[in-house]
């Protein structure tokens, strides 16, 4: 099912002919590559574009203030982490800003572009029953699953900080955390725990981030989120006679 493309005109729409952004791809395609096409040129009615523009305003804004507010507190544990080494990555952020407000521009900087490439993933995920788009979604079921997705996501991140922070700590104070004395040397740190504890706690929380956003967008729809996020012009079970 075609649908139409916004802001072309009355007259596509009057005459019932529609865009396909797909339409110049020619030759002969693989399964494969051929099922990766909605993803890359999906065909989307004006509500989905909207939808799916605002899953990704909101999915950046959360990633922005997770990431501001986690590199707060792994600034507490460690400073030098970020005086020595993020300070020196991120120097176009600088501007003479204070400390504490450096850490959260490079927090939410790090953390907005995988915000929005989920926040994409997540509202072509939402608006597909077996990889095709729908003309029309129930707005308020679409925010719900999207809420609970984006709540995994955030868990899985805050455990997979919360675990690598432990194992870094045992590791170091076991004597076990060798493997980072180069940057030690290198970078001349002196709290060599919290250094070792916060190098583990932004990996981890990466990693718990990636595997949460895994969950959430190969985890199938429940029954309730797959009867309610379907096209308006189908009637709900309990409508049909």
């Amino acid at each position: 099912m075609r649908s139409e493309w916004p802001g072309i005109g009355r007259s596509l729409r009057e005459t019932g002919r529609t865009l396909d952004c797909r339409s110049g791809l020619t030759g002969n395609l693989s399964q494969d590559r051929r099922s990766l096409k909605p993803w890359i040129c999906p065909q989307l009615s004006v509500d989905e574009w909207r939808l799916i523009a605002r899953l990704v305003s909101a999915c950046t804004l959360v990633a922005c203030i997770f990431g501001a507010l986690h590199d707060q507190i792994t600034f507490t544990l460690s400073p030098e982490y970020f005086q020595k080494i993020k300070f020196q990555q991120f120097a176009w952020l600088s501007f003479g800003r204070p400390d504490r407000l450096r850490v959260a521009a490079i927090g939410s900087v790090a953390c907005a572009g995988l915000g929005a490439l989920f926040g994409w993933l997540l509202g072509r995920r939402l608006l597909q029953a077996k990889i095709r788009p729908l003309p029309t979604t129930a707005a308020k079921d679409f925010w719900r699953a999207a809420r609970r997705r984006c709540l995994l996501v955030l868990s899985c991140a805050v455990a997979g900080g919360l675990i690598a922070g432990i194992c870094a700590h045992w590791l170091a104070t076991d004597g076990n955390g060798g493997r980072w004395d180069w940057a030690i040397e290198q970078y001349r740190i002196v709290d060599r725990l919290h250094f070792i504890e916060v190098v583990y706690v932004h990996h981890g929380s990466y990693l718990g981030a990636l595997l949460g956003a895994a969950l959430a967008l190969v985890s199938g729809s429940t029954s309730q989120e797959h009867d309610n996020i379907r096209p308006e012009s189908e009637p709900a079970s309990g409508n049909r006679d």
